[in-house]
């Protein structure tokens, strides 16, 4: 039955992370491309953050990889008020790319940090679940297109 949704909806993502013990946050590597550059990527940590509505990159990631925000945002986040700004990127995770996702900059947000917000996650299914002392993270999206 997979095969053929497959066949008639393209490619599908499968996401899928088992950390030995419970663990307090679900984080993998990530990979953030400028989406309308050809200059390389930034490899950073990507932790999956459920009560982000946006992917948010720190401004040393937006630096390296020569994107510039555009506007100004203000967000509340978790350390309070911030001033942000939104940009374009390309994220690759577990070599999945997406594509011209929207993402905000966060000036104080730790260096080599990514958020993955709910603009990624809801792209698909996702579930977090611990049991038997394990914590399992899944992503799954069938999609020709993101």
């Amino acid at each position: 039955m997979i095969n053929a949704i497959e066949e008639l909806l393209g490619e599908r993502i499968m996401i899928n992370k088992t950390y030995g013990s419970i663990v307090r946050s679900i984080s993998l590597e990530v990979k953030v491309f400028n989406a309308y550059k050809d200059n390389g990527f930034y490899t950073a940590t990507g932790i999956v953050d459920t009560g982000a509505s946006d992917v948010c990159i720190s401004k040393n990631i937006a630096e390296a990889i020569a994107v510039e925000g555009e506007g100004s945002i203000e967000m509340k986040t978790a350390n309070g008020p911030s001033e942000s700004s939104s940009c374009t990127i390309k994220l690759e995770m577990d070599d999945y790319t997406f594509n011209y996702m929207d993402a905000a900059i966060l000036p104080n947000l730790n260096d080599d940090t990514v958020l993955i917000g709910l603009g990624l996650l809801n792209l698909g299914d996702t579930y977090i679940k611990t049991s038997s002392g394990k914590t399992e993270f899944c992503f799954d999206k069938t999609s020709q297109t993101f």
